[in-house]
């Protein structure tokens, strides 16, 4: 009854609702798809346990292979998000532009909740509590 795969339980329900198709479907990304991804990507390193692999999880949900997610993550570009430590260590930040653009794009109910996150935003690699 504990293993959550038996209730197809995924991890991403409670993120923000976005179309990411354009990943899957190999198109080029625009900035606010890039901003979505990178969020998708720390509030993932800040959910998903240390001992599971994040670039594959996330792969799986992007209906993407493992090295086409490894590829997309080092194109993102510098003005949204920022790599902490080295290409391999898992986190990161969205830059204020990123921020913004996105909140700029949500409903008024997600982007308070946006705002209120630092989960989509941010992920040193340690506690934030």
């Amino acid at each position: 009854m504990s293993d959550k795969a038996t209730f197809n339980y995924s991890p991403f329900d409670s993120f923000l609702e976005y179309d990411f198709s354009v990943y899957e479907k190999s198109r080029r990304p625009s900035d606010l798809d890039w901003s979505m991804f990178a969020s998708l990507y720390v509030f993932a390193c800040n959910v998903i346990p240390e001992s599971i692999k994040v670039e594959l999880t996330l792969a799986k949900y992007l209906r993407v292979s493992e090295e086409v997610f490894k590829r997309l993550l080092k194109k993102i570009p510098d003005k949204i998000f920022r790599k902490t430590g080295h290409l391999e260590s898992r986190g990161g930040n969205l830059t204020f532009d990123a921020e913004e653009l996105i909140k700029k794009n949500l409903n008024d109910t997600q982007a308070k909740l946006f705002e209120e996150s630092p989960f989509l935003k941010f992920h040193s690699g340690s506690d934030l509590v």
